[in-house]
C-alpha cells in the first residue's frame, strides 16, 4: 500500500481509538488528548474516513457516546498501525519514547546538550503525541530544575528555553544526565586519579564548557563517551601508555570539532600536571566531529559498491535460500550496526553468561563506542587499556562473555581486535550489568511486633548483608500493617509470625540479630524474587530490542469468548496432515530466494517424501497470511526461529515442537498445526516429532494469546492427548480436545 500520509494529530487519534477499541470515546476526550477543540477533532475525523476504509477499518459514532474504531480487516489495518509505528523511527527513535521519563531526557537532551530551537509545536509532531502531553513534560521539566534556581521560558518565536545562570545549568546537567549514571557508566571505582581535587565531573564540566561556547552539538550518550575516553586518556598517561601509531594528517582536517578538542585538551593540562600525547585531540575530535549530529548507522554504498556501515566495509550478501543461523544474520548486508549490535545483545542475553539490562544507554553507548574503534582497527592504531588488568582480575566473566557475543558482528569481521579493545567495550557492558543489579533488586518491607527499635536495628543489619539485593522500602510495626502499604513489595521480612495468606506474597521470619540461618533463608528467597521480577517482564530498556508486540494477560470469562480467542488463531485451513500421498508432484520445498513453492493442497494433505525440518517448515509458512503481503517475510521468519532454536530446543517433547521466532516479524497473529503422522527428525535428540505447531505471532497486537499459549503448553504435556489427536487427526477432533484442556 501506499505511504500513509496523515498528520501528526490525525495518527495520534487512530492511535488513540486503536487502543481503546473497547469503549466509545467523546469528541471531548478526544479534543482533550489531542489539544485541540471539539470541531477540529469532528473534522479530522471526516477526513480519517476515506483513509481507514483503505485499511479495513471505519470510525463508528454513536450519538450520545462519542466514536469507537472498528476494524473489519485485522490483516490490512494492521499494516496501517505498523506504517504510523515505523514513521516514529524517523525522528530520535521517538518510538521508544513511551513514557514521560523518555520524553523529558528527549527534550532536555535537546534544549541543554544539542543546543536545538524546538517549539511545543515541534516536539507533538517528532514524537507522535498531544501537544498537551508535551505541555505536561515541560511541567515536569519546570518542577525538577525550579530547585537549580532555572526555569523554562519561551522567545519570541515559541523556542522552548532553559533560562537562568550558566553555572547553575551545568550543575543540572551533570546531575541529572550523569549522576548516578555517570557511576556506572565510566565505572568510576575503577578510575581513581593521582591529582587531588580532579574527578570525572571535572572532565564532564571541561567538555560542556567548550562544546557549548563554541556551539558543538553533542548527545548525552556521546558525552558520556567522551568523557570515559578522556578519564582512560588520563589513566594510560599515568601508567606510561603511549599510541604506536599517529593519525595520517589527511584524515582528519582542521575544523572546529578539532579546535574544540585542543581547547579541552589544553583546559585539563592547565589543571593537573600531565601532558596529553600529540594526537589525543584528534581522538577527541574524532568523538566531537563523527558524533556532532545524530549517529547515522544506515548502511551505505562505498565507491566499490560494497556496503558499509560506520566506515566498515560488509561482506557481500549470503544466498536468501540458506536458513541463517544469528552468527549468519550478523553477517547481512541489510543488518545496520544498530541491528547487528542489538542481535548480539540478545543472543548474549539469552545465553546467560552475564546478565545485563538491553537497553537505550547500553546500545547508544556501545554505537557511539564503535565509530572511533572502527577507524583505530582501519587506521592500526593501538590504545593500551589502564584497566586491562583490575577488569580481568575482578571482571573477567564479563570481559569474557563480551568477546565471546561481540567476536562475531560483521563490522570486525576484517580486522583483529586485541584483548585491551575487548576491555574498553566491556566497560560498556559492566555498566549494564550494574543496572541489572540495580533494576532486579527486590523491595521488602520490615516488620516488628511493637515498636520500631527492632525494627530499625534489623533493618541496619539487613542493608549491611545485602546492599547490592534488597531495598528496605519501609519499616513499621505489626500494627501499622495496611495492605495498600505492600503495593509493589516482593517479600516481607519480620520478628513476628505472619500469615502469608493474607498479603499473598511471601514473608522470612528472622530474628532481630540476624543469625546464619536467616541469611540464607533471605538469600534463597532473594534469588526466587529476582527470577521473579525478571519473568514478570520487568523493563529492561527501550527496546531498541523490545517488539511492538504486547500479549495481553487476560481469561476467557464465556464459552463464546474462548471460542473466539481460538478462532482468531487457529482454523482449518491451517491444520494440516504432512506425510506420503498418491500424489507424484507438487513436493513444497524452499527455493532459492526463500519463497514457498506451489504444492498440492487437496484436503490439506501434503504430499512429501521424508518430510525434514526445511520442508516442513516451508509447509506450514505456507499457510500463513503475511507471505502474501510481505516479499521478506519467509526470510525473516526463517532467521528468527533459527535465532531461537539457538537458545534451546522447541521440541518440547519427544513428539510435539513448537517453532516460533525470537522476535515478531509479522503483522497477523496466526498459529499452524502440523500432524506428521509417520514421524520426522527435527534435530539430533528428536528423531520421533508427529506433531509441529508454528506460531507466527504479530508485532502489532496478540490479544488472547496467552491463553491459546497455555492450553497447547498443557496440551503436549499430555501424551495421551497427542495420541488422540493423531488417531483422529481432524481440525474438529483437536479443537475439541484443546477446548476441554483449555476449561478444566
Amino acid at each position: 500500500m501506499a505511504n500513509v500520509q496523515l498528520n501528526p494529530t490525525e495518527l495520534a487519534i487512530v492511535q488513540f481509538l486503536f487502543e481503546h477499541a473497547h469503549d466509545y470515546q467523546s469528541s471531548k476526550v478526544l479534543a482533550s488528548q489531542m489539544a485541540v477543540s471539539d470541531k477540529t477533532v469532528r473534522k479530522y475525523i471526516r477526513e480519517l474516513e476515506s483513509v481507514l476504509a483503505a485499511y479495513g477499518a471505519s470510525i463508528e459514532m454513536k450519538k450520545g457516546s462519542g466514536y469507537r474504531l472498528i476494524v473489519e480487516d485485522n490483516q490490512v489495518f494492521y499494516q496501517l498501525i505498523e506504517a504510523i509505528r515505523d514513521q516514529r523511527h524517523q525522528f530520535e527513535d521517538s518510538s521508544l519514547l513511551a513514557d514521560n521519563q523518555d520524553r523529558e531526557r528527549y527534550l532536555l537532551n535537546a534544549i541543554l546538550l544539542e543546543n536545538r530551537q524546538v517549539t511545543i509545536e515541534d516536539l507533538a509532531e517528532q514524537l507522535y503525541i498531544s501537544k498537551s502531553t508535551v505541555s505536561t513534560v515541560v511541567q515536569i521539566i519546570k518542577n525538577r530544575i525550579r530547585k537549580y534556581a532555572l526555569n523554562i521560558a519561551y522567545d519570541a518565536d515559541g523556542y522552548i528555553q532553559v533560562v537562568g545562570q550558566e553555572v547553575d545549568k551545568r550543575r543540572f546537567i551533570l546531575n541529572y544526565f550523569f549522576a548516578p549514571k555517570s557511576v556506572d557508566s565510566l565505572n568510576a571505582d575503577l578510575i581513581d586519579y593521582k591529582f587531588d581535587g580532579f574527578s570525572t565531573e571535572t572532565i564532564f564540566i571541561i567538555v560542556l564548557e567548550k562544546c557549548r561556547e563554541f556551539e558543538v552539538r553533542l548527545s548525552d550518550y556521546v558525552l558520556q563517551n567522551l568523557v570515559l575516553h578522556i578519564a582512560l586518556a588520563i589513566k594510560r598517561n599515568e601508567k606510561g601508555f603511549v599510541i604506536n601509531k599517529t593519525f595520517d594528517d589527511q584524515q582528519l582536517e582542521y575544523s572546529k570539532e578539532l579546535f574544540v578538542a585542543e581547547k579541552i585538551v589544553n583546559s585539563i593540562e592547565s589543571l593537573i600536571d600531565i601532558k596529553f600525547p600529540e594526537d589525543e585531540a584528534k581522538y577527541i575530535a574524532l568523538h566531537l566531529k563523527s558524533k556532532a549530529n545524530r549517529l547515522d548507522t544506515s548502511v551505505a554504498k562505498t565507491d566499490s559498491g560494497t556496503d558499509s556501515v560506520a566506515g566498515a566495509e560488509i561482506g557481500t550478501n549470503q544466498p536468501a535460500s540458506s536458513v541463517a543461523s544469528p552468527t549468519q544474520a550478523l553477517n547481512q548486508t541489510s543488518l545496520t550496526l544498530e541491528k547487528q549490535l542489538t542481535l548480539a545483545l540478545m543472543v548474549m542475553q539469552e545465553q546467560g553468561d552475564i546478565q545485563f539490562n538491553l537497553d537505550q544507554q547500553l546500545l547508544m553507548g556501545l554505537m557511539v563506542h564503535f565509530e572511533p574503534l572502527l577507524t583505530r582497527l582501519k587506521t592500526g592504531i593501538s590504545l593500551q587499556n589502564p584497566l586491562y588488568d583490575e577488569l580481568t582480575t575482578k571482571y573477567p566473566e564479563v570481559l569474557t562473555a563480551t568477546k565471546k557475543g561481540m567476536q562475531n558482528l560483521q563490522v570486525l569481521q576484517d580486522y583483529e581486535v586485541n584483548n585491551h579493545e575487548w576491555a574498553y567495550i566491556s566497560l560498556h557492558m559492566l555498566a549494564a550489568c550494574e543496572r541489572y543489579k540495580n533494576d532486579h533488586k527486590v523491595n521488602a518491607i520490615v516488620i516488628c511486633a511493637t515498636g520500631l527499635g527492632s525494627a530499625q536495628m534489623l533493618k541496619s543489619r539487613l542493608e549491611h548483608e545485602f546492599a547490592a539485593n534488597l531495598v528496605i522500602v519501609d519499616v513499621i510495626s505489626y500494627y501499622q500493617l495496611k495492605d495498600e502499604m505492600l503495593t509493589d513489595i516482593d517479600l516481607i521480612i519480620s520478628t513476628i509470625d505472619i500469615s502469608t495468606s493474607f498479603y499473598n506474597i511471601p514473608v522470612v521470619k528472622v530474628s532481630v540479630f540476624l543469625n546464619k540461618q536467616d541469611i540464607e533463608a533471605l538469600n534463597l528467597h532473594i534469588e526466587r524474587q529476582g527470577r521473579g521480577i525478571e519473568s514478570s517482564g520487568m523493563k529492561r530498556g527501550p527496546e531498541t530490542t523490545q517488539s511492538l508486540s504486547a500479549i495481553s494477560k487476560h481469561t476467557p470469562s464465556t464459552q463464546d469468548e474462548l471460542e473466539n480467542i481460538f478462532n482468531r488463531y487457529l482454523s482449518p485451513e491451517r491444520f494440516i496432515i504432512i506425510g506420503d500421498t498418491d500424489a507424484t508432484s507438487g513436493v513444497v520445498e524452499l527455493s532459492e530466494t526463500n519463497e514457498v513453492a506451489e504444492t498440492n493442497t487437496a484436503n490439506n494433505k501434503q504430499p512429501i517424501s521424508e518430510p525434514t525440518r526445511q520442508t516442513v517448515l516451508a509447509q506450514l509458512i505456507e499457510k500463513l497470511s503475511d507471505p502474501r503481503h510481505n516479499l521478506t517475510f519467509v526470510t525473516d521468519l526463517l532467521n528468527q526461529i533459527e535465532i531461537r532454536e539457538r537458545f534451546g530446543s522447541v521440541a518440547f517433547t519427544k513428539r510435539v515442537a513448537f517453532p516460533h521466532p525470537a522476535q515478531p516479524v509479522g503483522l497477523t497473529s496466526e498459529i499452524v498445526v502440523g500432524l506428521i503422522p509417520g514421524g520426522m527428525q527435527w534435530d539430533a535428540e528428536h528423531r520421533e516429532i508427529q506433531m509441529v505447531i508454528l506460531m507466527s505471532h504479530s508485532k502489532i497486537e496478540n490479544k488472547g494469546l496467552d491463553v491459546i499459549n497455555s492450553g497447547l503448553a498443557e496440551l503436549i504435556k499430555h501424551e495421551e492427548k497427542v495420541t488422540a489427536i493423531l488417531e483422529q487427526p481432524t481440525f474438529d477432533n483437536f479443537k475439541q480436545i484443546f477446548m476441554e484442556i483449555v476449561r478444566d
